[in-house]
């Protein structure tokens, strides 16, 4: 897709998984094709933006050479699923729910190869809904799959015959004719989710083909303005609408159920990784490597002995480690000159806000009215419409 400052390649990673060998890889591909950095989404996917579109095939057969692109276009939306990041790695137990995964994966995959006429929603996106140290978001979800667990539950959590429900989420077509009416709940079992899914994704394409449009929640909201002046000091006069939060709950050490291990939590400026920081992720010794819905890193299985060497490596490349650093509570949608529709450089303006922000706020920094990218838990919103700088609350 072309955009104000290059070529737009996205790379769905099922569960935002990658090995070091593919960071490695990636960095030195970047560095190959002028990619400044690459950028994580706010579902754990990757995207780069090249300059020069002369590299584009090349680019893309050595993506598909890689497995981090399917030998098919259409099959890449089947691999948008989205698990928790420390899943299997957490207090909740060893299930990382990576058959049911690879069997979604598959199994849309497959259905988009055999049936080329359906078109899935272009925000497809399945949510794996498990218990969690840090949990998912709902919003993105097209369809929604969920364990059925509590203390007493039977049979065994992670077994074939473990019990689900699969459902649409707050991101299924709308309802404004007969083909897009919201299907209702399944109950299944572990085995019977793939199956679950792909009778979903059969009634989104339905929808889709009914000329119904998807549900765009990242736009959602308010829109009401005050005007802010200058970003001298951001206007407190209202009170915010959004949910507060201290600090961030996604970067830092989380504890590891092996005593002898950790997670670390790693974040970016905005969730852009230039070609080095990549590398310096790549050779932490991790047992997984995830991209987060934060737009962060999780490492997997640190040992713990060697925490404090990982973190000086990482804090040296320009990474972030510190759950209080004020950049964290900061996001931005693309800005100028990389979106036609913006009026600001908001990665300039972000820069400026993370230094106003108090401890429990939250804020977007938005290009236009349209308030793209914005996440869960925001509580301003600053931007520009027309030459008058404005907040949201």
């Amino acid at each position: 897709m072309a955009t104000g400052d290059g070529w737009l390649i996205r790379l769905r990673l099922p569960r935002g998984e990658i090995t070091s060998s593919e960071l490695s890889a990636l960095a030195d591909l970047a560095e190959a094709t002028g990619v400044e950095a690459l950028e994580v989404t706010g579902r754990a996917n990757l995207q780069m933006r090249v300059p020069d579109p002369d590299r584009l095939i090349t680019l893309g057969d050595t993506l598909r050479s890689m497995g981090l692109a399917p030998a098919d276009a259409r099959g890449e939306r089947a691999r948008a699923v989205l698990v928790p990041p420390l899943a299997g790695h957490d207090r909740f137990g060893p299930d990382d729910a990576a058959d049911v995964v690879a069997a979604v994966v598959t199994g849309v995959g497959a259905l988009l190869a055999a049936e080329p006429h359906l078109r899935l929603p272009a925000r497809w996106c399945v949510v794996l809904d498990l218990p969690a140290t840090i949990p998912v978001p709902l919003r993105p979800a097209t369809v929604v799959a969920r364990p059925h667990r509590s203390a007493t539950e039977t049979p065994a959590p992670g077994s074939e015959a473990e019990g689900w429900t699969v459902e649409p989420g707050p991101n299924w077509p709308t309802a404004s004719e007969p083909g897009g009416v919201r299907p209702p709940a399944v109950t299944t079992t572990r085995t019977g989710v793939a199956s679950a899914v792909i009778d979903l994704a059969r009634l989104a394409a339905a929808a889709v083909e009914a000329a119904v449009e998807p549900v765009d929640t990242a736009r959602s909201g308010s829109e009401a303005t005050s005007p802010l002046g200058d970003l001298s000091r951001i206007d407190r006069s209202r009170p915010a609408t959004g949910a507060a939060v201290v600090a961030s709950p996604a970067v830092g050490v989380i504890a590891h159920p092996d005593p002898n291990r950790v997670n670390l939590l790693v974040r970016s400026f905005l969730g852009r990784l230039d070609p080095d920081q990549i590398r310096a992720l790549a050779t932490v010794p991790a047992i997984a490597i995830r991209f987060t819905h934060r737009r962060g890193v999780a490492l997997i299985g640190i040992e713990s002995d060697a925490i404090t060497t990982v973190t000086r490596s990482l804090e040296a490349a320009g990474l972030s480690t510190d759950p209080e650093d004020p950049r964290h509570r900061v996001s931005a949608c693309r800005g100028a000159p990389g979106c036609d529709a913006s009026e600001i450089d908001t990665v300039a303006v972000a820069h400026r806000v993370a230094l106003l922000l108090g401890p429990t706020e939250m804020a977007h920094v938005s290009g236009c009215a349209k308030v793209c990218g914005e996440p869960d838990g925001v509580t301003r919103v600053v931007g520009a419409e027309g030459a008058r700088r404005w907040v949201v609350t």
